[in-house]
């Protein structure tokens, strides 16, 4: 038997639980998808929701701690994905025709949330993991200045409108909340519909603690420290950003003889401060060293200097 899903099972086991549980949805969903419109807008919000909880379980691989906000986001659509599985399946069971089983069951409701509730709701999830995938790899999807404000616009426009779509569904589950616990004394006990209601407002919280943190990082995003930077006797070092973000070195250390370039400059700038070295190996050296300046974190770093990682 399979261990019960929890926080403790980490964010890559959680959204492979909502990736299987959506799926499995997707596929009862989708022998109804041409018989209404709302049917066919929730097949195709499984979809997308689908495609963010694979690339989640994909980068999670490497930076998983980095999305643990996302958790109990993953464990509400998981199992919400799942008792709506059982709903429409319980209904299409016991009628006889086809028609009315898919107006009952695009009716039903589940903890008072209609399946177009449902619907928006995903969606909204959907766009927070994909919000917060983006951000965290933000460096390492544009090559050049110009993806790099580009991708740096949408992310803007995406925690904005995620932001302001996860406070009207907080103001909605706190109302809701709030009303489940008048005339309760907080000696009675909790019922399940008040613990997962509890959860959900928690989950929306923590989405909106995502924002947040993208916000953050899309202000660093660019930016870049080093510390202990040392050219050695007769060396030469280069650490330059083309992404028109800061570079900050600490404790820069530059011998005699030595050649060492740091700053942030264009990639025109560049190409013209490297025509400035010495020809012959030196020449190829640089060459090679220019040749590095594919990846958005565009730095080099030929001699010494270690690059502080500010991501986490």
């Amino acid at each position: 038997m399979a261990d019960p899903i929890s926080i403790a099972s980490g964010v890559i086991t959680l959204a492979a639980f909502a990736f299987r549980s959506s799926v499995s949805l997707y596929q009862v969903v989708e022998s109804f998808q041409r018989s209404s419109k709302e049917i066919r807008e929730l097949a195709e919000e499984l979809t997308g929701f689908q495609n963010a909880t694979d690339t989640l379980q994909n980068i999670a691989s490497t930076y998983e701690s980095r999305f643990s906000a996302l958790s109990l986001t993953l464990i509400y659509c998981g199992e919400t994905c799942q008792e709506y599985q059982k709903l429409i399946e319980t209904c299409s069971k016991h009628s006889k025709d086809s028609r009315s089983s898919v107006r009952d069951w695009a009716r039903l409701q589940y903890k008072g949330d209609t399946i177009h509730d449902f619907k928006e709701k995903l969606a909204l999830y959907r766009s927070t993991i994909t919000m917060a995938v983006t951000s965290e790899t933000l460096r390492t999807t544009a090559s050049t200045t110009v993806e790099v404000q580009d991708v740096r616009k949408q992310l803007e426009g995406m925690i904005e409108e995620n932001r302001n779509e996860l406070n009207d569904a907080l103001q909605i589950m706190t109302s809701r909340l709030e009303l489940a616990s008048e005339g309760k004394n907080a000696e009675e006990d909790v019922s399940d519909d008040q613990k997962r209601q509890s959860a959900e407002v928690q989950s929306i919280k923590d989405c909106l603690a995502v924002c947040s943190k993208a916000s953050e990082r899309l202000k660093q995003a660019g930016d870049h420290e080093y510390e202990d930077v040392i050219v050695d006797r007769a060396g030469k070092q280069i650490i330059v950003s083309t992404t028109g973000g800061k570079l900050t070195a600490r404790r820069v250390k530059c011998a005699v003889d030595a050649s060492q370039v740091l700053g942030a400059m264009s990639s025109a700038d560049l190409e013209r401060t490297l025509s400035f070295l010495p020809t012959g190996s030196d020449r190829t050296t640089a060459q090679q060293n220019q040749s590095r300046f594919s990846t958005p974190i565009q730095d080099v770093c030929e001699l010494g200097g270690k690059p502080v990682d500010r991501r986490g």
